[in-house]
């Protein structure tokens, strides 16, 4: 969905400012015109820093091509308005040009490192019960890049969302658990690694707002390793896993709702650890 792209660009660690309610072409005017105007990038190259992940685009009868459709009216406003708005969609895309083999004697690399390295991030939808709940998360076979939690009560609402999910709350990889998320912890890291929801003469932005946390969401990356935030990273964090692995999220979960699980993870073409 539009959201989930949203929490891809917020959470993925693709550029240095990753807030899309940040970007100053972002307007949002709620009322009879119902006017706004946002910037989402489709993830597909990994890492600014080197390259990985842009794919070789090179026949032209065999173009990529974009899909994508406009939600309803009522799905995004929650009802109906006065007005219904004129859209108008624009899409740019990013290349890398190809470089000579050589310039003044010097040996271009003509080719990003582990070229057709992919990366896919997919939305699981879980269906979770009032009280203690395992939950077996089936996106797996790749190295995982992110993961990003949200929880809808009744299956429509992010407000409550923080206070539904599990506290503390337990990945674990097999066997064996890998992190015990509590609360507080698990909110701090999302600050340090983020810096969403910093404090600003003494004023916390607002859920779901330019700077703020996003109600009912939290992400658990693998990509902070280079400086301790999000994104830019060498891979050594990259949860490897197998068709078979057992990746489980295990705790008490206080209301009934849907468990949303974003996944991004890497079908790598090459050694891309640095």
């Amino acid at each position: 969905s539009g959201h989930d792209m949203y929490l891809a660009n917020r959470y993925g660690g693709y550029r240095g400012y990753n807030d899309p309610r940040a970007n100053p072409t972002y307007t949002l005017a709620v009322g009879a015109a119902a006017n706004a105007s946002f910037v989402l990038r489709v993830p597909v190259e990994l890492n600014i820093k080197d390259a990985l992940g842009p794919l070789p685009n090179q026949n032209a009868a065999a173009t990529f091509k974009l899909r994508f459709s406009l939600a309803r009216i009522a799905d995004v406003f929650g009802g109906t308005i006065a007005t219904a708005p004129t859209v108008r969609v624009r899409v740019y895309t990013e290349f890398w040009a190809q470089p000579e083999m050589a310039t003044a004697g010097a040996v271009n690399q003509t080719t990003p490192p582990a070229v057709n390295t992919t990366q896919f991030w997919t939305a699981q939808p879980y269906n979770v019960s009032a009280g203690q709940q395992s939950i077996r998360l089936t996106r797996v076979g790749n190295y995982l890049r992110n993961l990003i939690l949200v929880f809808r009560r009744g299956g429509t609402s992010r407000v409550l969302g923080d206070a539904d999910i599990p506290d503390p709350l337990t990945l674990w990889l097999d066997t064996r658990p890998v992190d015990l998320l509590e609360r507080n912890n698990w909110l701090t890291q999302i600050y340090e690694r983020t810096g969403y929801g910093s404090t600003f003469a003494g004023t916390v932005p607002p859920l779901d707002s330019a700077g703020g946390r996003d109600a009912g969401v939290l992400p658990y990356d693998f990509t902070h390793e280079l400086n301790g935030t999000i994104g830019h990273e060498n891979r050594d964090l990259w949860l490897p896993t197998l068709g078979s692995t057992r990746l489980e999220l295990q705790g008490n979960f206080p209301n009934a709702g849907v468990l949303t699980v974003l996944t991004n993870d890497v079908a790598l073409a090459g050694n891309v650890f640095l």
